[in-house]
């Protein structure tokens, strides 16, 4: 009698727990709530439940040229396909969740570092934010610091290799400048 009621105890404790996955920033939720990225029925992604068939994919619903978000495009320098090792998703760079806090005790903005790597199997998880370091070769997670400066600017390229930037580029390039300012995010980063 003992072991019938077990499972029914555990389904209630389940239930009484605060379990709630939400995306925190406000833009994300405001649209259809958790439904504006993920679907729990009949979902067209192999993973994270996505709407859309890849994180792209999703990604660009809202922040393609036709999307109600600003324009972003993946960032793919080394013309890779999708599953060959340095394709760079949306999700290298930033968790679609929520900023997060970084080595220098801060916490980034614009959604700045991976929380889980998705590459390893299970995903390994970072306590502080961090970016896959990927070109050619699937390459290590380093740390990345990306706050807002005094100025209102944001720091790419901070020059001591923990901006966003120059996680995979050279810090002597334009240090302590904004990179969008040549690069935008529109274009995938590529070049004027």
């Amino acid at each position: 009698m003992k072991d019938s009621r077990m499972p029914l105890l555990l389904i209630l404790l389940l239930l009484l727990l605060p379990l709630k996955a939400e995306a925190l920033i406000a833009a994300h939720q405001n649209y259809n709530g958790c439904d504006t990225c993920h679907s729990l029925h009949g979902s067209a992604s192999d993973t994270g439940l996505l709407d859309e068939f890849s994180t792209e994919t999703t990604c660009l619903a809202c922040h393609g040229p036709l999307g109600i978000a600003t324009e972003a495009a993946a960032h793919n320098p080394d013309n890779r396909l999708p599953g060959e090792i340095g394709y760079i998703t949306c999700l290298e760079c930033h968790n679609p969740h929520d900023n997060r806090g970084n080595s220098a005790g801060g916490t980034n903005i614009r959604l700045i570092g991976i929380e889980y790597d998705y590459n390893d199997s299970p995903p390994t998880w970072y306590p502080d934010a961090g970016i896959r370091e990927e070109n050619k070769t699937l390459g290590v997670v380093r740390d990345v610091v990306f706050e807002s400066d005094v100025d209102g600017s944001a720091d790419f390229n901070r020059g001591d290799g923990l901006g966003v930037c120059e996680i995979c580029h050279s810090p002597n390039h334009k240090r302590d400048r904004d990179c969008t300012s040549c690069h935008d995010h529109a274009t995938g980063f590529l070049p004027p």
